[in-house]
């Protein structure tokens, strides 16, 4: 349980920035002299960072420009405009080993006026941790409740187009909450993303805003206490006062991404123009830029056999230089297996490394095009 703790907090404190540090037998991590202030934890809604799908995060989240398939509406929603036909998509990451952490995406797509119309959502949830109040600093409050659990949700609406055979962009308006029971906070955001087939050396650029919004308050009756003249000697009024805590307002955590797709061998524009046969090697490069984050760059590669089977592997270059050379690491692999004539079930798995903290695993379904 008190791993999942420190989980939990890693996950709100930084959001994947490794190595929080060995609060269970690890290395001591302690503020250096010197070090730039940062905006780490000034933001909500959090979880919205978290990416999802077992291809992109195994190509360490290096994904903005090749989304193709439905975990497009998180990274680059003009990516969605590759949608042929109805289909469903289903993922789940289980987070820091037993942790209880938990992140899941549905969505599903449909063709229409031109592009594709799109519906997702996403939920993240904590499990359930021992809730500690200031009357009972160990837990087992026997008013609050022995446990309390964090979770949160987005709901996005998402459509995207083709402008030409190169160029198409997409738009995402989306509703996201978090919170404990009785007390929430509510966003309302959207995203914008754009993609470009350049048709030289096999490169395809991407680009989205994603997060732009406005900001959320917690509010609920957990936020509010009733002080009795009994139990405070600092209000004598011999009345119960009804007080409220006043919580900040949060702006959504707003991400710039900026990525590159290069075939490198086994496509009509590869860059290297020589026969591949069933093969092709896709490079990946991405440089994130996140309002409560430094900038991380990541690079990634996959290999493809008859666009059948896939082997992926990324490095994201998280901003902790004391972190473990093996953090922000994933690897991935997937599988297409032929439905009919036109259709297709994809399965993908990818392994990501946390550095000192437990990994994570990825899966991913998805029935379409």
């Amino acid at each position: 349980m008190h791993l999942r703790m420190v989980a939990a907090t890693a996950l709100s404190a930084s959001l994947g920035a490794v190595s929080l540090g060995a609060q269970v037998g690890g290395t001591l991590l302690l503020p250096n002299r010197g070090e730039p202030i940062t905006r780490v934890a000034t933001r909500g809604a959090a979880f919205l960072g978290l990416g999802v799908g077992a291809r992109a995060l195994g190509l360490g989240g290096a994904y903005a420009a090749s989304a193709n398939d439905l975990s497009a509406m998180h990274w680059n929603v003009a990516g969605l405009s590759d949608v042929q036909g109805a289909s469903v998509f289903l993922s789940q990451e289980r987070m820091y080993g037993h942790s209880g952490l938990h992140n899941n995406y549905l969505a599903a797509a449909l063709p229409a006026f031109g592009g594709a119309f799109g519906v997702s959502v996403t939920s993240f949830g904590s499990g359930k941790m021992i809730r500690t109040t200031e009357e009972w600093p160990e837990g087992n409050d026997p008013t609050a409740g022995a446990f309390v659990e964090w979770s949160a949700m987005s709901v996005g609406l998402h459509y995207a187009r083709p402008f030409t055979d190169r160029l198409s962009a997409g738009l995402t308006a989306k509703y996201a909450t978090e919170g404990i029971q009785f007390a929430n906070a509510d966003y309302v955001g959207a995203d914008i993303g754009i993609r470009f087939r350049t048709g030289l050396f096999g490169s395809t650029l991407g680009a989205s805003i994603s997060n732009l919004g406005g900001t959320g308050r917690m509010e609920g009756p957990a936020v509010k206490r009733r002080i009795s003249p009994n139990n405070s000697p600092i209000f004598p009024t011999q009345r119960t006062l009804e007080a409220e805590i006043t919580p900040g307002a949060y702006q959504m955590p707003t991400t710039l991404r900026f990525a590159v797709q290069t075939d490198l061998i086994g496509g009509a524009e590869a860059l290297f123009g020589i026969p591949a046969g069933a093969h092709r090697v896709s490079t990946f490069a991405d440089m994130t830029d996140a309002i409560d984050a430094a900038i991380t760059p990541a690079l990634a590669a996959e290999y493809a056999f008859a666009n059948r089977v896939f082997l992926r592997i990324g490095k994201r270059f998280l901003n902790d230089e004391r972190g473990t050379p093996y953090g922000g690491a994933s690897y991935g692999a997937g599988a297409a297996i032929p439905i009919g004539s036109s259709r297709r079930f994809l399965v993908d798995y990818a392994y990501r490394n946390n550095g000192e903290l437990p990994h994570n695993h990825v899966f991913s379904f998805q029935l379409g095009n």
